[in-house]
């Protein structure tokens, strides 16, 4: 077993609640996360702890199938996830409050790789830790774009 931990941030010029309006929602994902092919949570909507979203994501070339399990919702602030099936990984998203019209964002992942995949971690790792910043950062564009044309 080897495991993999990633911890992005990305400043956003936009209030906290219009952030987690578009981060709560996995609908959104497709916009801002790099290799995600497709996001759907069983009941559209924002996360709520217990919903079900299936994710199919590519990786160094890979077709990745996922089952997502929201574990917990601190609604307007921050949720967590664990994969059910599929690869082992489990996270959580974060949005903070840094004064009225900014934000930050948080996104936390730990992957954990077995058999085989062991071998390819530091390839891995420092794939997941360029694309885990990249998706903060695209996250946070997206959101100050729409909140600017508010």
């Amino acid at each position: 077993m080897s495991v993999i931990s990633t911890r992005s941030t990305a400043v956003i010029n936009a209030p906290a609640e219009f952030a987690w309006l578009t981060l709560s929602e996995y609908s959104h994902d497709t916009r801002w996360r790099k290799g995600l092919v497709s996001m759907r949570q069983m009941t559209p909507g924002a996360v709520f702890e217990g919903a079900v979203v299936e994710e199919v994501l590519v990786v160094l070339g890979r077709t990745i199938r996922s089952t997502v399990h929201v574990t917990t919702v601190a609604d307007g602030e921050s949720f967590s996830w664990e994969v059910s099936s599929g690869s082992r990984a489990h996270g959580s998203r974060t949005v903070r409050v840094i004064d009225s019209q900014t934000s930050e964002l948080e996104l936390v992942k730990t992957v954990i790789l077995e058999g085989f995949d062991r071998v390819l971690h530091p390839l891995v790792a420092l794939i997941m830790r360029r694309t885990e910043r990249g998706d903060a950062r695209r996250a946070g564009r997206i959101i100050e774009t729409t909140w600017a044309s508010n």
